[in-house]
C-alpha cells in the first residue's frame, strides 16, 4: 500500500470592508443631489469561494432642503422729497426668496433671516440721483476723451493715439 501527499485548495471567500460613511450630498440645497459611499476587497475569493461583487459604490439622492437666496428688485424712478425736482433718492427692495434650484424655479418671499449676511455688493439699496427743474440748465455726464488731433508741432511729427 502506498501513499502520497497532495495539495488540495481551500474554498476562501471574498471579502469586503465594511461601507464608508456616505459622501456629503453633492447639492447644498434643491432637488438632484447625490451621496455616494464605497467597500473595498479586503480579500480576493479562491478556489470555489464566493466571489467579490462587481459594484463596490453605493448612490443616493439628498434630502431635498430648500434653497435661500437674495434678490435684487429693479431700481426705482428718482424721487425727490417734498417736489417734483432737484436732487433725490433711487431706491430698490431686496428679499429673502426660496426656491428649488432648478432653472424652472419658482420664488416666494421669505423671512430674511433665512437668508443670512448680505453680500457686499449687493447692500447698496439707495443711490442720489437728481431730477432737472423746468428751464435749468441740465448737464449730462461727461462723454469720454477724443483721440488728439494734433499731428505736428514746429515741423516735428506725432503719432496720434
Amino acid at each position: 500500500q502506498t501513499s502520497s501527499h497532495c495539495m488540495v485548495s481551500c474554498a476562501v471567500d471574498c471579502r469586503l470592508s465594511a461601507w464608508s460613511a456616505w459622501s456629503p450630498c453633492s447639492h447644498t440645497c434643491g432637488a438632484g443631489g447625490q451621496m455616494v459611499r464605497g467597500r473595498s476587497v479586503v480579500l480576493r475569493a479562491a478556489g470555489e469561494g464566493r466571489p467579490c461583487p462587481e459594484q463596490l459604490t453605493q448612490h443616493r439622492s439628498c434630502p431635498v432642503k430648500p434653497c435661500y437666496s437674495w434678490l435684487l428688485g429693479p431700481w426705482s424712478p428718482c424721487r425727490v422729497q417734498g417736489g417734483q425736482c432737484g436732487d433725490g433718492l433711487q431706491v430698490r427692495n431686496l428679499t429673502c426668496v426660496v426656491h428649488n434650484a432648478s432653472a424652472l424655479a419658482t420664488s416666494k418671499p421669505v423671512e430674511d433671516a433665512l437668508c443670512g449676511e448680505l453680500p457686499l455688493k449687493e447692500s447698496v439699496l439707495q443711490l442720489p440721483c437728481s431730477v432737472p427743474c423746468p428751464g435749468d440748465c441740465h448737464l449730462t455726464e461727461w462723454s469720454q476723451w477724443s483721440s488728439c488731433e494734433l499731428t505736428c508741432i514746429n515741423g516735428r511729427s506725432f503719432e496720434t493715439t
